[in-house]
C-alpha cells in the first residue's frame, strides 16, 4: 500500500479519496474549515495541506468510510508520509478517531453498521472461478481497452461495460482474464484503480466439453440473486427475506463505499429489467461488466470477433501439445479454416482428437449441424428467427461466401423492394450477434454459414 501513494501524486490521491466520500470540493471544505480554493489547490498540486488540515481530512475520510476497509491506518500513515510533513503520525490520534467510543443510540445502529467485510480478510473481497483456461491467446487490443474503461473517474466516465458476440468466442474468458489481472495486481497497482471486491455471477446454463454438453445448475436468474451474491462477497448482514428495497438500499450504500469490480455472465439468460435497471444506477465508484450473447444498447460495447490467424494457430498449438496431439501444420491450417478463429470451436475440435477421433472425423463434425459445437453456440439464437423473415436474410448469407452488400442481400433473400424488412431483419441478425458487419458488408463465420448451409439441405420441419 505504501509504495502506491508513493508513485502517485498527492492531490490525486486527495481527489481519489474525496471521491469515495462522495463529497464536492466545496462540501470537503467546509468539514475541513477551508475555501474549495484550497482544497482545489490540494489537488491540484499547488500546495500542500499542513498537519493541522490534514488531520481534518483524514477524520472525515474515516468518518465517512472513504479508506479500505482493514486498512486504515496503513492508508493514513501512507498519506501523512507522501504530504512531507516535519510533524510525525500521531498514532494514539489515529486510533481514537478510527475506534471512538459508540454512544448508546450509535450501538443501536442496524442500517449501515452492518457493512463490515469479514476481518479476517483482506482486500480484495472476491469470489472469483478458478480460470478454465490454461493460457490466455489474442484479445490484448480488447483487454487494455477493458483496462481503460475501468479507470476511475474522471478519467473514464463509463461505468458500465459490455462485452458481446456469438456463441463461443471468448467473452467469459476476456471478462475473467480482467478480473484476474485486477486481483493478482492488487497490491502494484495504483490506489486509485483499486477494485477492493471483486464480484463474478454467471447465469450460464450450458458447458460444452469435448464429449457432450452438460447442463448447469442456475443460481443466477433475477435481481435478488444478484444481491445475495454481493452480499455474500461483501459480508452484509441483511436478513434474505427483507423486501427488495432495504436489499438495494444497504447494497447500494455499500457500493459506494467499496470500489467494486462486478461481472454479469451470460445476461442473455436472464429475463429481468429490474436487474438491467440497477446495473445503470450503479453508485460511483463501482462498476460492472455485463457478458452477452444479444446485444445492449445502455453500455460501452466490446464487440469480440474471431481470433487472428496468428492468435488461432498459437492457440491450436497450444491445445495441441497440452493434450499430447500431433498436428501438421497443414492440419493447423485446414482447422483454423474450418473454425473461423472461433476459440471454443478450436478448444472443442482438439478436445476430440485427444479423445481418439481422427481429424477427417473432427472436421466433418464442424462441418454437421447436428454436432455439440453448433448446437452450443448457435442453435437457440437461431431457433428465434426460425419462422419469420429473418432467417430468409440468414439463408441468403450462407450462400455468399464473402461478405455482401445490403442492397445484394436484399435481392438474394427476396427482400429488395421491402427495405423495412431487410434492415429489421439485419438488425436482429447483428443484435443476436448472428452475423458480422465490416462497413456494408456482412458476413457469417465459416462454422455458422456451414451450420445454416446443412440445414437447407434438411427437409422442412414437422413443426
Amino acid at each position: 500500500m505504501n509504495s502506491r501513494y508513493h508513485q502517485d501524486d498527492l492531490g490525486n490521491i486527495l481527489g481519489m479519496l474525496r471521491n469515495r466520500a462522495t463529497l464536492t470540493q466545496n462540501e470537503l471544505g467546509k468539514e475541513v474549515g477551508v475555501s474549495t480554493t484550497t482544497i482545489r489547490k490540494w489537488e491540484s498540486a499547488i500546495s500542500a495541506p499542513k498537519a493541522s488540515n490534514l488531520k481534518k481530512v483524514i477524520e472525515t475520510y474515516i468518518r465517512l468510510g472513504a479508506f479500505t476497509i482493514g486498512s486504515e491506518e496503513q492508508e493514513a500513515r501512507s498519506l501523512w508520509q507522501h504530504a512531507a510533513l516535519n510533524e510525525a503520525f500521531d498514532a494514539a490520534w489515529f486510533a481514537l478517531i478510527a475506534n471512538p467510543p459508540a454512544s448508546d443510540s450509535e450501538a443501536s445502529m442496524t442500517d449501515h453498521s452492518c457493512i463490515s467485510p469479514a476481518t479476517e480478510k483482506r482486500p480484495p473481497y472476491h469470489n472469483l472461478p478458478q480460470r478454465y483456461y490454461q493460457n490466455f491467446f489474442g484479445r490484448q487490443e480488447e483487454l487494455q481497452t477493458l483496462r481503460t474503461l475501468l479507470q476511475p473517474y474522471p478519467r473514464s466516465r463509463y461505468f458500465l461495460v459490455a462485452i458481446d458476440g456469438i456463441g463461443g468466442i471468448g467473452k467469459s474468458t476476456l471478462a475473467l482474464e480482467a478480473m484476474y489481472y485486477y486481483y493478482e495486481n492488487y497490491g502494484s497497482l495504483a490506489l486509485q484503480e483499486h477494485f477492493d471486491a471483486l464480484i463474478w455471477i454467471s447465469a450460464k446454463r450450458r458447458v460444452l466439453t469435448a464429449q457432450r454438453i452438460l447442463q448447469r445448475p442456475q443460481t443466477f436468474t433475477n435481481l435478488l440473486d444478484l444481491y445475495l451474491e454481493i452480499e455474500a462477497v461483501l459480508a452484509l448482514s441483511i436478513d434474505r427475506q427483507a423486501p427488495l428495497n432495504q436489499h438495494r438500499r444497504l447494497i447500494t450504500y455499500a457500493l459506494s463505499k467499496i470500489r467494486t469490480l462486478m461481472v454479469v455472465d451470460n445476461l442473455e439468460e436472464i429475463d429481468d429489467e429490474a436487474l438491467l435497471a440497477f446495473l445503470l444506477e450503479l453508485p460511483e465508484p463501482t462498476k460492472a461488466i455485463v457478458t452477452t450473447r444479444h446485444r445492449i444498447d445502455v453500455a460501452y460495447t466490446i464487440r469480440l470477433h474471431d481470433l487472428s490467424y496468428r492468435d488461432a494457430l498459437a492457440l491450436i498449438q497450444f491445445e495441441a501439445r497440452h493434450k499430447n496431439i500431433q498436428l501438421t501444420s497443414l492440419i493447423a491450417d485446414a482447422l483454423y479454416q474450418r473454425t473461423g478463429g472461433l476459440p471454443l470451436a478450436i478448444v472443442w475440435s482438439i478436445g476430440l482428437m485427444s479423445l481418439g477421433y481422427g481429424i477427417n472425423s473432427v472436421l466433418q463434425q464442424l462441418d454437421h449441424h447436428h454436432s455439440n459445437i453448433t448446437h452450443f453456440c448457435f442453435s437457440e439464437a437461431i431457433e428465434r428467427i426460425r419462422q419469420s423473415g429473418t432467417y430468409q436474410l440468414l439463408q441468403a448469407l450462407a450462400l455468399a461466401e464473402e461478405g455482401i452488400s445490403r442492397n445484394k442481400l436484399g435481392e438474394v433473400s427476396g427482400l429488395g423492394n421491402n427495405e423495412g424488412a431487410r434492415d429489421a431483419g439485419l438488425a436482429e441478425l447483428l443484435q443476436l450477434s448472428l452475423v458480422s458487419q465490416k462497413d456494408d458488408l456482412f458476413s457469417l463465420v465459416p462454422l455458422m454459414r456451414c451450420y445454416v448451409l446443412a440445414q437447407m439441405d434438411q427437409p422442412p420441419s414437422k413443426n
